[in-house]
């Protein structure tokens, strides 16, 4: 992910995009597969040479013989296991790599009236204010917001359409299934699409309408965090924004009551349902007794027993949920048990937070075993 600096403006070049995607299927992984296959042929051959000599060679003792047998045995297994997987990268890669041919195909000539759409900014701009203006604020257990129809209908269906394929997921466990944004590879249509919602959509029209409405709140909560930090340095610092991941979850999805890394001091999370999608898979919102501040830079995860269950957000398609990182937890599920449903979840979420420099500046203000809780590498679920 992303933070520090301005997000960098670069135009989507298919041509490149195709050779991202055709480093998966480079001869070099294939190669490895008909090295390991050779290897493990010649090591046949040398036990199958073996056991012939040492049928001749009465002078060796059978120990002597079983010995290298195993030994052989074992190369030869250790040889076998490395080659399946290699083949099961390969086939993964593959599937990965037609995956993306044949979203290309399905959306050939979808662009042109995207990028038609896609220049009308000042109608996004109105349509994202005045689903701001109607929308529901909460200032318990923490500072939220949950707009509905944040974006205009065709940019939400559009970026739906161009979500990658679930075959990009497949290498990564079900609880981080997720890829960041922009795209390293994704069909033409959703790179498109998606470079625009982080680029123009995220940075130019969200941050700000979001700053407009949680500023205060973030600036009372920064006072509170950095309390030797002068108030009108806190009105003034710069606000960023992370490019933000598509996460996408199955059945057997759990994260449990948590807050977010504390470096991204405002969530937000757009619910990408389709028509039709179970709404009760949305985030629930809790209040947590003996609440404290995290002692480190990694989300901090608390005991459920903790935790009282304050209202569910649902998986609503167009809406999205704003949060202050600030106390609380937040956390989902989608049951295992649901065999007989096949249910999928996916959420865009991004993250707002004051300029690296300015986080060094304000963490160089606290005492010295605070800075501590600070320092780090960034850590994300």
């Amino acid at each position: 992910m992303r933070l520090g600096g301005s997000p960098q403006r670069t135009g989507y070049n298919p041509q490149m995009a195709w050779i991202e995607a055709l480093k998966l299927m480079r001869p070099r992984a294939l190669a490895r597969v008909s090295r390991t296959a050779s290897e493990a042929a010649e090591q046949t051959k040398e036990i199958k040479a073996t056991l012939k000599a040492l049928s001749k060679d009465t002078s060796k003792s059978m120990n002597d013989v079983a010995g290298q047998i195993r030994e052989m045995q074992e190369s030869l297994e250790n040889r076998i296991a490395d080659l399946a997987r290699e083949l099961q990268v390969a086939r993964l890669k593959e599937s990965q790599l037609r995956a993306v041919m044949q979203r290309d195909l399905e959306l050939e000539g979808e662009d042109t009236e995207l990028r038609r759409l896609m220049t009308d900014v000042d109608g996004i701009q109105q349509h994202v204010r005045q689903a701001f203006a109607a929308a529901e604020f909460s200032q318990e257990p923490f500072p939220y917001a949950i707009v509905d129809d944040v974006l205009p209908s065709w940019l939400y269906k559009a970026l739906v359409a161009g979500l990658p394929p679930v075959e990009l997921y497949a290498d990564r466990e079900v609880n981080r299934q997720q890829l960041t944004v922009p795209f390293t590879l994704a069909p033409r249509y959703g790179q498109l699409v998606w470079r625009f919602m982080t680029h123009t959509v995220l940075d130019s029209i969200l941050r700000p309408v979001i700053m407009e409405r949680f500023g205060p709140s973030l600036q009372a909560f920064v006072h509170d965090t950095f309390p030797a930090v002068d108030p009108d340095t806190i009105a003034a610092m710069p606000i960023q924004c992370s490019d933000g991941r598509i996460i996408y979850r199955r059945r057997g999805y759990y994260i449990k009551p948590h807050r977010d890394p504390k470096w991204g001091m405002i969530t937000g999370i757009l619910y990408l349902a389709k028509p039709g999608d179970d709404p009760r898979w949305g985030t629930d919102i809790y209040t947590v007794d003996g609440d404290a501040k995290a002692a480190s830079l990694a989300p901090l995860w608390i005991k459920e027993e903790q935790c009282h269950h304050v209202r569910l957000v649902e998986n609503r398609p167009n809406r999205l949920l704003v949060f202050l990182n600030s106390k609380g937890a937040h956390g989902a599920r989608i049951p295992a048990e649901l065999a007989d449903v096949e249910i999928e979840r996916s959420i865009y979420q991004f993250r707002l937070t004051p300029r690296s420099t300015t986080m060094r500046a304000m963490i160089a203000s606290l005492p010295e075993d605070e800075q501590r809780t600070w320092q780090g590498k960034l850590s994300d679920y």
